[in-house]
């Protein structure tokens, strides 16, 4: 299930998950499994809101978006130097624009919007996804086919100018089910209310 099989586990509410995360202040790799909702058209759906999709991921949290965009574009050499400063001239400095959401909480891996709480996170590989109904069985096949139909696409500002671009995702805490912390070892199991 996880990439470390030398894991311990733990039961934790979300509470606890919480202040456990919000201790973390450096980038940590983790592995998460989470349940949502997918974007999906509401008229004439017969599926809305009864379909969730259940992800595994690898990815960091606790990391910098602007440091990990430009150590990508260094890593691309998109970015230009000049007398050992990057040339603003030729690719400028990547400066993110403000959320359109929530407020980073201090120097935690937490998002903070109308007293909820997301987890932000560098999602670095979708190891994989399942498709579910709201009685827990898997959907696939044609009827699978048939309720993607009904998905919102998705669109995206491309400001990076990165070829293998960084994905930032913010998980809302009531979705995340279990979370492995890398450096630890140590496995969280989200105890549902």
């Amino acid at each position: 299930m996880f990439h470390n099989t030398k894991s311990s586990m733990t039961t934790v509410t979300r509470e606890e998950l919480r202040v456990i995360l919000g201790k973390i202040k450096d980038p940590q790799r983790v592995t998460l499994i989470s349940k949502t909702v997918p974007r999906m058209r509401k008229k004439n759906n017969p599926n809305y809101g009864k379909i969730f999709k259940v992800s595994k991921i690898s990815g960091v949290i606790g990391c910098n978006y602007q440091k990990e965009v430009n150590q990508q574009r260094n890593r691309e050499q998109k970015l230009k130097y000049h007398n050992g400063k990057v040339d603003v001239n030729k690719v400028p400095y990547f400066v993110p624009k403000s959320r359109r959401w929530g407020t980073k909480v201090g120097k935690t891996p937490w998002i903070r919007h109308k007293n909820k709480h997301y987890l932000e996170v560098k999602v670095e590989h979708a190891e994989s996804h399942t498709f579910c109904d709201d009685q827990n069985n898997v959907v696939e096949g044609e009827k699978l086919s048939q309720i993607k139909t009904f998905f919102n696409s998705s669109h995206t500002v491309d400001s990076q100018n990165v070829s293998r671009k960084i994905i930032i995702r913010d998980y809302h805490e009531n979705n995340i089910y279990a979370i492995t912390l890398h450096d630890s070892g140590r496995t969280y199991l989200v105890k549902s209310k």
